[in-house]
């Protein structure tokens, strides 16, 4: 493809590929996302279920993309404190290798 411009005296010339490759598309379950995390929203603790038969990472961001918490969780249903997270809506992502969850979580 090659973009012309009859204003000036140039020639632009683009190359592009529409081949996509090694990109490995995972979708959660509708059911298992909405009960990632409960109560939501939440004070105190939360009660968090990790499908995955492993131990998973759980990492808590704030609206500004700063990782505030993060923890190691068992394979269950697991408690996670949030006394330490002032009021406001945080991203939990749970991820074990290269499968993760996430869910908005709003603590009050």
């Amino acid at each position: 493809m090659a973009i012309f411009c009859f204003y000036e005296c140039y020639k632009i010339e683009l190359w592009y590929d529409t081949h996509i490759s090694g990109i490995e598309h995972q979708t959660a379950k509708s059911d298992f996302t909405n009960s990632f995390c409960s109560p939501n929203p939440a004070t105190g603790a939360v009660t968090l279920s990790n499908p995955y038969a492993k131990q998973a990472q759980l990492k808590v961001f704030n609206v500004a993309g700063t990782l505030v918490q993060e923890t190691q969780l068992a394979s269950g249903q697991n408690t996670v404190s949030l006394q330490n997270l002032p009021q406001g809506i945080y991203l939990f992502v749970l991820q074990a290798g290269s499968s993760f969850v996430q869910n908005k979580v709003v603590v009050y």
